[in-house]
């Protein structure tokens, strides 16, 4: 619950800030006419678009997977009404079929949130089932500024169909 209040937060301040915008635009061109408050707009936007940093998306290959059968396996580990969590595993079918590789992915809403791996994890297969450990940063956000970080330890097992 507290997620969802976190993330109308967002979205309330963002509306106000575009509120804002309009009106300060609208006083602008009236000063300055049409030509120069467009310029000046995208001046603006042009020095505020930063270089977004290069994400990497954490890989672990696992061994000990015999039991597992190849294919893809796409356990969710953390569901919230907003987002999901969920493990991206891959089994190939190849030469070394006792290994698997194993990526997280985050999908959902994420306005007010940012779910960022710190490691790759730890993963261990045992008849049938995923054994992880997991550390995450949680980023809560207002407007795309970090307000409050908070470390998860996701912890668990879950079992894997295909």
């Amino acid at each position: 619950m507290l997620y969802i209040i976190w993330e109308l937060l967002n979205l309330v301040a963002l509306g106000l800030l575009l509120w804002a915008s309009y009106k300060a635009v609208k006083i602008l061109a009236r000063e300055w006419g049409i030509l120069k408050t467009g310029l000046f707009a995208l001046l603006l936007l042009a020095m505020t678009g930063g270089k977004p940093k290069a994400s990497v998306p954490m890989r672990t290959a696992v061994s000990n997977t015999n039991a597992l059968r190849p294919g893809i396996y796409l356990p969710v580990i953390s569901d919230k009404f907003i987002n999901r969590l969920s493990l991206v595993i891959i089994k190939s079918s190849g030469p070394d079929t006792t290994a698997a590789t194993v990526a997280q992915d985050f999908s959902g809403l994420g306005v007010g949130h940012k779910w960022e791996p710190i490691g790759p994890g730890i993963y261990r297969f045992q008849h049938g089932q995923l054994a992880y450990n997991i550390p995450q940063l949680l980023r809560w956000n207002l407007l795309g500024i970090n307000v409050f970080t908070q470390l998860k330890q996701l912890k668990g097992t879950t079992s894997l169909h295909n």
